[in-house]
């Protein structure tokens, strides 16, 4: 039975069009206008603080009563950005809101804000390099911003001069106590140095009138010069003698400009004969009376240096032996001196001792009451100076226009979004008709209706159910696994751990996954750079620069599995699936869950046949390739004759030190 219609009019959908992308205009258009217009205005009001901080000069003519010249302030005050920070912190205390926050309620009620919303209005801000605080209170109160602002100036000031009269100077007393204790003590030990020294007739530590003391200094000075000069007499002698020994030159300083003059000669004449040797044979040297000369003459005065320097260090050495001899000597009287005048000295040197004594205490107490005037003076200047100087240099502003938010340009923003919006919701709109009816034609459309369990015939005659064809069907291609770009597989590198960099080295080597989880410690030989690859394929691959790395930190055992569980046991695929799994996670590529062993394999396998290597090569690296796997890469291979394995690089290059 035949059967014709006709389609419906298309002009019909334009006016389903207009009315969907209107309605959805306006709902968003009214939504994002009211959102933007409802919102109140923020407005901001800002003041300027300089803080400066006392400097120690002009600090001290304060406490001296002086009264020094200031040059633009520069004696007063000196900017410290530690001082400014401290400031800043102190702005922004949670007491100072509090307080701030209970003076707004007692002055101005209508503009009090509790301390939490006066902590998110309020900001201090100091300005690099210099000492200003910028001063900001953000809200949607246009008057009261102003007076909050000032209060908190107000309240900061004030706070300010409260701390400084608190801090005070509550140890100046103490201080005082303690100076004037030592001051006493020293009088009192002043006193007792000087009876002692009367007692004993001593006039002080370095006086000559006394003859004991001025003889025994006299006979230590001397006995520590000649002990001085002995060590040093001594250790030239048996500096001389070893230098000697060695075979090194000793001289005289009278000797050794001669000596020095000589060498310096010889120098050039042995320059001059080398010279003269490069250009003429020895016998022509021998026959020219000139050369002949110059060379005797260099024989002489090399014998002439040798007997003067021998000369020259039998003369140093003596007379470095006498000094030496000389010295002992003068130690010796000094000693003897020194002991007979031992009984008298000893006396003296005990009453000096007691003497030596009580002048160190002296000088102790005296040092106790320097450092306890200044510490006292000290504690006066910092008094006077441990709080900055603050100067408010510009006052509350008032906010001439709102900084919040951007009308004019969020209506902007709603009206892009609502045409944005309305075009989609048509699209969608579209996009859902056209799929739950057939598309027409602007023909007539034909229906033929066939009875069951047969087909249509010629003339229209149902043919026999033995005359049906069955539907045709292209083979479909099997889709090619993904594959990595470089800067991903060295992405992978970077973020797998030490068993990971093992599995990736190996597929990006020509092993499979199910031969990675048989490799034994046997099958790698590090010396020769080869790993055997056992299983359905056995082959012998390139030990890669990757792999070796990668192994480097794996006690290869004979038998024993390369990648092993905490059982040693071998890792399964899935194991190893995992592994990979995880590095594509951690290395943050797109969509790792399609990262797998068969991706790196592909992705290897791309590299060898974008360098136009043979398919028939392939299997001797990746094992066993099913035949119709081939057919994804021959897309790959670029134009001309296929190259043999030798001439393409089997080693995946990654990015980085594959060591790394």
């Amino acid at each position: 039975m035949i059967q014709t219609t006709y389609p419906p009019n298309p002009g019909s959908g334009s006016r389903w069009r207009t009315r969907t992308f209107v309605a959805v205009f306006l709902l968003v258009l009214g939504g994002g206008l009211a959102y933007t217009f409802l919102r109140p205005a923020e407005y901001r009001s800002s003041a300027t603080l300089a803080i400066s901080k006392a400097t120690p000069t002009a600090v001290a003519a304060r406490a001296a009563g002086s009264a020094l010249p200031d040059v633009g302030g520069a004696q007063q005050a000196e900017t410290d950005p530690a001082a400014v920070v401290a400031e800043v912190h102190r702005l922004l205390a949670w007491p100072l809101l509090v307080g701030l926050q209970d003076r707004l309620r007692e002055s101005m009620p209508d503009a009090a804000r509790s301390a939490n919303e006066l902590q998110h209005m309020l900001a201090a801000n100091p300005v690099t390099g210099t000492n200003v605080i910028e001063l900001s209170a953000e809200g949607e109160s246009r008057e009261g911003l102003p007076l909050i602002l000032q209060s908190w100036i107000d309240l900061y000031i004030e706070e300010r001069g409260s701390r400084q009269a608190k801090e005070g100077s509550s140890n100046r007393a103490e201080l005082e106590q303690q100076r004037a204790g030592i001051s006493q003590r020293l009088d009192e030990k002043r006193a007792e140095l000087e009876a002692f020294r009367a007692r004993h007739d001593i006039v002080s530590m370095e006086s000559e009138n006394n003859a004991i003391v001025a003889r025994t200094k006299g006979l230590n000075t001397a006995l520590a010069e000649a002990t001085k000069k002995l060590a040093e007499t001594e250790a030239k002698v048996t500096a001389m003698r070893r230098d000697i020994a060695a075979g090194k030159l000793v001289l005289r300083r009278e000797d050794r400009s001669d000596v020095v003059t000589m060498q310096t000669r010889a120098r050039e004449m042995r320059e001059q004969l080398r010279e003269v040797e490069k250009s003429y044979t020895d016998q022509y040297i021998h026959r020219d009376p000139r050369l002949r000369a110059l060379r005797e003459n260099l024989a002489a005065l090399e014998h002439k240096i040798a007997e003067q320097s021998t000369a020259g260090q039998h003369a140093a050495l003596a007379e470095a032996e006498q000094d030496f001899s000389g010295a002992e000597q003068t130690l010796v009287s000094l000693r003897r001196q020194l002991e007979e005048n031992k009984a008298a000295v000893m006396a003296f040197t005990a009453r000096f001792a007691e003497h030596k004594a009580l002048l160190a205490e002296v000088d102790q107490l005296e040092e106790m009451a320097r450092l306890a005037q200044n510490r006292l003076v000290q504690a006066e200047m910092h008094e006077a100076s441990r709080l900055p100087k603050v100067v408010v240099v510009a006052p509350p502003s008032f906010p001439e226009t709102h900084i919040r938010p951007f009308y004019t340009r969020d209506a902007a923003v709603s009206l892009g979004v609502a045409i944005g919006i309305g075009l989609l919701a048509v699209w969608l709109v579209d996009f859902l008709r056209r799929s739950e009816r057939p598309a027409f034609d602007s023909q007539p459309l034909v229906h033929i209706a066939i009875p069951p369990g047969g087909s249509v015939g010629a003339l229209g005659t149902t043919a026999s159910p033995a005359l049906a064809a069955p539907a045709l069907a292209l083979p479909s291609s099997p889709a090619p696994p993904r594959e990595l770009s470089a800067p991903e597989v060295s992405a992978l590198w970077s973020a797998a751990g030490s068993e990971g960099r093992v599995v990736l080295a190996g597929l990006l080597s020509g092993l499979t996954a199910a031969e990675l989880t048989v490799l034994r410690g046997g099958d790698v030989d590090r010396d020769a750079g080869t790993v055997r690859a056992a299983g359905d394929s056995p082959r012998l691959l390139y030990l890669s620069s990757a792999l070796r790395a990668a192994l480097a930190g794996y006690p290869l055992r004979e038998t024993g599995a390369v990648l092993g569980d905490q059982s040693h046991g071998p890792l399964s695929p899935a194991d190893l699936e995992g592994l990979i799994a995880a590095a594509a996670h951690d290395a943050g590529l797109s969509n790792p869950g399609e990262v797998g062993s068969d991706v790196i394999r592909h992705t290897y396998l791309a590299f060898l046949v974008r360098q136009g290597a043979r398919f028939s090569d392939l299997p001797r690296v990746a094992g066993h390739i099913p035949p119709a796997t081939y057919s994804l890469y021959g897309p790959l291979s670029p134009p001309g004759p296929a190259r043999p394995l030798a001439e393409v690089c089997v080693e995946y290059p990654l990015a980085g030190d594959a060591s790394a």
